[in-house]
Formats: structure tokens, C-alpha cells, sequence
């Protein structure tokens, strides 16, 4: 009798083991013959940075899938210098459970930390704060508060600040934030932007003589010469503006005889030339310069 009653002890446990699937506490089974969640690193979630959109859910594995949710929460994008938290909610495939998952199972890359409670699929992962803001490329190509000199006003040390950059401005020439721009600088500064060549100056303080070479450098002999007059005209204007004239350190010669007029006029040009004859009636006296019967064009 007793044998029997144990054989069919034996038998029941057996049927109730193959029924339920379980092998045994070590199985991996859960309650209702589930198989206990064993994928510890949960994908699709990376680190928060800045400017970048916060996933809401989780890569989906064969036995889970997920929500995310962030602390603080997120308008847009990831702020900057911020330390962002994720809550996980996990939610177990058919044939697949949370119970029986240990505590602090679950991992997600690059939290500094992440947490669960035993039997849960709710998960918290701290990540690091996000960096700053990072610069932004200058973009405001006009540089305003800086003028063309103009003659007798004060150069500007200084440009008009903008919301990107300040600056400081220093000037070619020799001029301090207590003097104010020569006229010839100024003005052949501008000739040489203006027509792109390059033009050197310098002068005599003591008899007030300029000397402004136009540079060759590689231009074609036309396009020099084309150049050289256009500024020339221009320089000699400006200078009759302010009250000077065509000058020459060891005379005028022979290339500034028609500018010589129109800086001095007919009636100096008489005079010169009646003085000339006084001394030189036969005019054999260096012939062909300033004072000749016929003037040449300029060049």
C-alpha cells in the first residue's frame, strides 16, 4: 500500500514538471512557465548632446520592448551643461517576464548610472551632463563704424561693436587717435583702392613737397599708363581743392607742363614765360620745358 501511495506521489510530481516546462528553480522560468528576461543591455538609448532629439523608445529585442521618457523634460532638443535622466518602462514579449529579474539587471551605455527594483522593468539610467554651447562661426561680414578718412576728422580707433565681435583699429601713415587724416593719405589711400594699384608716398615737411609714386608692378605698359593718368588728374585736382599746385623738387619739367597750367593758370604761365625771355630771348636755355612757345599733351 505504502509503495503505491509513493509511486503515485513520484508520478504526480513528474506529470506537474513536464506540464509547466520548468526544469527547476535555475531554470530561467517564471511564474505561469514564462521564461525570465535575460537581455541585460538595453539598446536604442544613448547618451543625451546637445542639440540633438531625445529618443522615446527603446531598439526592440526578441524578448522586450520600451518606452523613454526624460528628466527634466525636453522642448526640441537636448539643452546644454545639463545632466539628463531616462525612465525605461520595459514591457515583456509573450512567453517572456520581468519576474524574476534581479535588481539593478538592466544596463544602458553610457549612464553613469542605472537602476531597477527586483521583478521590474521600470529603469532609471543618470546620464553625464551635456557639454556647452558651442561657438558659433562668425557670420556678420560687414564691419560697420569704420569710414574712408576724410580730411581733418579724427580716425577711429575703434569699430562699432556687434553682437559677435569687437575690434581696434589702427591706421597706415602715422596718425594717433589725437591727430587727424592728411589730406594726401587720405585721398591717394583711396586712388589706390579705387583703382587697384599700388601707390607710395612721401614728402618734404620743411618745403611741403609730395612725392606719390603710381607702381608699375606686373601691369601691362597700356593699362599702367591708362592708370597713371587717371590718377594723376585726380591727385592734381585734389590738391588745387586744397590749395596746392603742381610742384618740383628740382623743377617742374617736361611731364607736368599741362598740369602746371591748370594748377597756375595763363597769367603765371605769361609771366614765366616773360621772365624767361628776358634772360633767354633766343629761348636756347634748356628748350622745352615749363616756359616753350608750345606746350605738349601730358602723358
Amino acid at each position: 500500500m505504502k509503495k503505491s501511495l509513493y509511486f503515485g506521489i513520484i508520478l504526480s510530481l513528474l506529470l506537474i514538471t513536464v506540464l509547466s516546462g520548468c526544469g527547476g528553480g535555475n531554470s530561467g522560468c517564471g511564474t505561469g512557465g514564462d521564461t525570465v528576461i535575460n537581455i541585460a543591455a538595453i539598446p536604442g538609448v544613448t547618451p543625451p548632446a546637445y542639440g540633438e532629439t531625445p529618443v522615446t523608445a527603446i531598439t526592440e529585442t526578441a524578448q522586450y520592448t520600451g518606452r523613454v521618457s526624460w528628466s527634466p523634460a525636453v522642448s526640441g532638443t537636448f539643452g546644454a551643461t545639463t545632466e539628463y535622466t531616462a525612465t525605461i518602462t520595459l514591457t515583456a514579449k509573450s512567453g517572456y517576464t520581468l519576474t524574476g529579474v534581479a535588481a539593478n539587471f538592466f544596463t544602458i551605455a553610457g549612464a553613469t548610472s542605472d537602476t531597477n527594483s527586483v521583478n521590474s522593468g521600470m529603469v532609471t539610467a543618470v546620464f553625464p551632463a551635456t557639454r556647452s554651447v558651442p561657438a558659433t562661426v562668425i557670420n556678420i561680414a560687414a564691419i560697420s563704424g569704420v569710414a574712408a578718412p576724410v580730411l581733418g576728422v579724427t580716425p577711429v580707433t575703434a569699430i562699432t561693436e556687434t553682437a559677435q565681435y569687437t575690434g581696434t583699429v589702427t591706421w597706415d601713415g602715422g596718425w594717433t587717435w589725437s591727430s587727424r587724416f592728411g589730406g594726401d593719405k587720405a585721398y591717394v589711400k583711396d586712388l589706390e583702392r579705387n583703382y587697384e594699384i599700388r601707390i607710395r608716398s612721401f614728402g618734404h615737411a620743411g618745403d611741403g613737397n609730395l612725392h606719390v609714386y603710381v607702381c608699375k608692378d606686373q601691369l601691362a605698359d597700356q593699362v599702367w599708363r591708362d592708370k597713371l593718368t587717371m590718377i594723376m588728374d585726380a591727385m592734381y585736382q585734389k590738391a588745387r581743392d586744397l590749395g596746392g599746385q603742381v610742384s618740383g623738387e628740382h623743377g617742374v619739367g617736361h611731364a607736368k607742363i599741362g598740369f602746371l597750367r591748370e594748377s597756375v593758370g595763363d597769367t603765371a604761365m605769361q609771366l614765366m614765360r616773360g621772365v624767361k625771355l628776358a634772360f633767354d630771348p633766343g629761348n636756347i636755355l634748356n628748350p622745352g620745358k615749363v616756359c616753350m612757345e608750345r606746350e605738349v599733351p601730358r602723358v
